[in-house]
């Protein structure tokens, strides 16, 4: 395994979106991990745009008062601290998920030569093992946080 500093992670949106619903989650606990610089966080334009999206749906803000601030804070770190990657196209990806809304992340994390993709969507999950990931492992955030 690489340094732990040095680890290069893609963190499914679903996950980061919950980081900034549920204080003290796993997700939360990653994404504090993340901007102590304890990972290298990837990210693709395509994920950025959807982050945005997600976090301006009314139902989101309304949950929680301290929403807004809290994806602002993710969005910064985002912008100031993770490594923009080009994800390798659909064509060009040697496994697919079973949901093909899930293939950007595959994408993401292979493209940026990542050493784990976080998630906890079940189509992903299912994927770790295979040897068309290479060295890419796909884990629960419970689980990176007992490795790292």
């Amino acid at each position: 395994m690489p340094d732990k500093k040095n680890l290069r992670v893609v963190i499914d949106t679903n996950l980061l979106i919950s980081s900034a619903i549920v204080k003290n989650s796993p997700p939360d606990k990653l994404v504090r991990l993340w901007l102590k610089r304890s990972f290298i966080l990837l990210m693709s334009d395509e994920q950025l745009k959807e982050i945005l999206d997600v976090s301006k749906r009314e139902k989101l803000k309304s949950r929680q008062f301290l929403f807004s601030e809290r994806i602002n804070e993710l969005l910064e770190g985002i912008e100031i601290i993770s490594e923009v990657v080009k994800p390798l196209s659909g064509k060009d990806l040697s496994i697919r998920s079973r949901d093909p809304k899930d293939d950007y992340l595959l994408g993401t994390a292979l493209g940026g030569k990542a050493d784990y993709l976080i998630t906890g969507d079940e189509d992903l999950l299912v994927l770790n093992g295979n040897l068309s990931l290479g060295n890419l492992k796909i884990i629960t955030a419970k689980d990176f946080l007992k490795l790292i």
